[in-house]
């Protein structure tokens, strides 16, 4: 009966240090694993959001606005539909 008792013992004392370190380490372990899914998931991460700051603020030289976009331009001969990368199909109706 005493093996029983000191077993069952040292397995609740086992269990009540898993549960401690459970508390600790599963914090840190979801805030890992969210910050990966994210990044999988094509989110910007704080850090990122800092260099692409910068790599925009290289790009504009001086312009004032926050959305930097280039513009297409056409060289001569040139179609808007070769520019933009498409073009006109007529489409017919089927009855």
């Amino acid at each position: 009966m005493e093996k029983f008792l000191s077993t069952l013992i040292i397995i609740f004392i086992v269990l009540y240090i898993l549960k401690w370190l459970f508390r600790l380490i599963m914090p840190w372990l979801l805030k890992i694993f969210a910050k990966k899914m994210m990044k999988k998931a094509g989110f910007q991460m704080p850090e990122d959001d800092a260099r692409q700051d910068a790599e925009k603020k290289s790009r504009t030289r001086g312009n004032s606005s926050k959305d930097f976009y280039l513009k297409p331009r056409r060289r001569e001969g040139q179609s808007w539909s070769d520019v933009l990368g498409g073009e006109y199909i007529e489409c017919e109706e089927v009855i």
